[in-house]
């Protein structure tokens, strides 16, 4: 059995910004990124870890978003990128699970030069071949060394939630200092 502190928080000396919710958009993600770097500019400095909590793919965009992660790091001291649901489907479909390919949104491989008309209505080992064509290894490889669950001090990290106890934290953008928790505005 897990015991939860009555607040979690987060080791001393640190900041950490969870983020989720991309879903493909790769000016959401810029704009995101901004605006967790404008209100670590408001703060205290720190030494700040960024986590994107999976939910990063499923859009048009989703091939530049994952590119803009695998290059992320400035101004942050440290990062991690969880899968989600969505990347944890395209990982499965990449390792030949057709039941997977089958959830990976039809918009995902536009990026990658394979329209959603041509993805549309393909199924099974049909789609997992065009995926394979399409998606790059260093995203395969890339995917597979990405956890899918993670813990930072008093909280867990999984399927795009922040966990503290019982309790999921809602946002798509949250700070986290000490044993307190706030979600970032523009």
């Amino acid at each position: 059995m897990i015991h939860w502190p009555a607040r979690p928080a987060i080791p001393a000396g640190m900041r950490a910004y969870v983020l989720t919710g991309i879903h493909g958009d790769a000016m959401l993600m810029a704009e995101r990124i901004n605006r967790i770097v404008a209100d670590m500019g408001r703060r205290a400095e720190l030494p700040t870890h960024l986590i994107i909590n999976g939910d990063l793919i499923g859009g048009l965009e989703s091939a530049g978003v994952i590119l803009r992660a695998m290059r992320l790091d400035e101004p942050f001291a440290a990062l991690a990128i969880l899968r989600g649901p969505p990347e944890t489907a395209l990982l499965a479909a990449l390792e030949g699970d057709d039941a997977a390919a089958d959830h990976v949104p039809d918009t995902l491989a536009a990026g990658w030069g394979v329209t959603p008309w041509r993805m549309a209505g393909v199924h099974g080992r049909e789609r997992v071949a065009l995926l394979r064509e399409a998606v790059p290894l260093t995203v395969h490889h890339w995917l597979l060394r990405r956890p899918a669950t993670a813990r930072l001090g008093g909280y867990a990290l999984a399927d795009g939630q922040l966990h503290a106890g019982h309790r999921v934290i809602r946002g798509e953008m949250i700070g986290l200092e000490g044993n307190q928790c706030w979600t970032v505005k523009g």
